[in-house]
Formats: C-alpha cells, structure tokens, sequence
C-alpha cells in the first residue's frame, strides 16, 4: 500500500475533488490542512517550494499543485 500524504486548503474546490477521489478508491492518507495551521503551511513550501494545494506526497515523492487527472496513473 501506498503511504500517501496529502496537504489541503479549506474552501479549495481542486483539494475537495481530491479528497472524493482517494476516498471513493479507498485509499489511506494522512491529511494536513494548511489553512488551519500556519506550521503546516511552512512545511508544505519546505517541501514543495510553493505554496499550492493539493500537493500529495506519495511514497516520499512531492507532486506539487496537482489535480486528480495527475495523480490517477500514480496510484
């Protein structure tokens, strides 16, 4: 199984979609909103170099700003 971790903003229609996606294909992931927490968000530009959601890590690879479309041949 895939370790998924999945950084989000709240009121992001793309984060919502995404969310519906691992969730309806049954996937586990650890999500972490940016929004609610400012360490969260520090980290997420760490990691990824912006500031965007989604942005999944999988399998200890970033894919930053990125939609469903991305990430359905990586799962």
């Amino acid at each position: 199984m895939k370790q998924i971790i999945f950084y989000s903003k709240t009121g992001c229609p793309w984060c919502v979609a995404m969310k519906e996606f691992l969730d309806n294909k049954g996937y586990k992931y650890q999500e972490k909103n940016v929004t609610e927490d400012s360490e969260l968000f520090v980290e997420l530009k760490t990691l990824s170099g912006q500031d965007k959601a989604p942005t999944l890590i999988i399998d200890g690879k970033i894919h930053a700003d990125v939609g469903v479309d991305d990430i359905k041949d990586l799962l």
